[in-house]
């Protein structure tokens, strides 16, 4: 037993780690760059309804943030 008096148990228990698997899904740079957009345009249009402008400044510049972010990626990929 160990010093503090506690024994350390290590279970090995299968129903857990069913219960927490899933499935990985890959996805491509454009297609994360434009998830991240989409989450973006959601917060503004909330912002807008509550008419929460100093937030909606902060999701403006989000947006450029995230454009200039998605340009880089679109002229990495598009070959002319």
């Amino acid at each position: 037993m160990p010093v503090g008096g506690k024994k350390k148990q290590f279970y090995n228990d299968d129903s857990d780690y069913s219960e927490e698997e899933e499935t990985r899904v890959v996805k491509t740079t454009s297609d994360k760059r434009t998830e991240m957009l989409q989450n973006v345009f959601d917060k503004m249009k909330n912002h807008i309804k509550i008419s929460d402008f100093s937030s909606l400044q902060e999701d403006f510049e989000d947006i450029q943030v995230e454009l200039d972010k998605c340009v880089g990626v679109v002229l990495a990929t598009d070959k002319l």
